[in-house]
């Protein structure tokens, strides 16, 4: 993932050591995955047994990841060095 140094990212108003000199706007990330049809049986599976299911954890790590990495790409797009007050990343999976 990108360094702070890289391309500062912050969910408060501010970031030590930088000044805010242009707001660009709003910017946004978005992706959405559905397991298949193999991971959906496994997961099932370990459901009715209860504890992590490790694909799921899997898949929502590589969306959060995907969505924050359009979200920064997306920030560049309008000129932007960095992105403050960056709100919580909203997941959700299709079963």
């Amino acid at each position: 993932m990108v360094s702070v140094e890289e391309f500062p990212i912050s969910t408060a108003n501010d970031i030590p050591g930088f000044r805010i000199v242009e707001t660009k706007g709003f910017i946004y990330g978005l992706t959405v995955r559905s397991r298949g049809a193999g991971g959906q049986i496994g997961a099932g599976v370990k459901s009715l047994f209860g504890g992590e299911i490790k694909q799921y954890v899997t898949m929502m790590e590589d969306s959060r990841d995907e969505a924050l990495k359009r979200a920064i790409d997306h920030a560049k797009d309008l000129g932007a060095n960095g992105i403050v007050a960056l709100d919580s990343i909203q997941m959700k999976y299709l079963r």
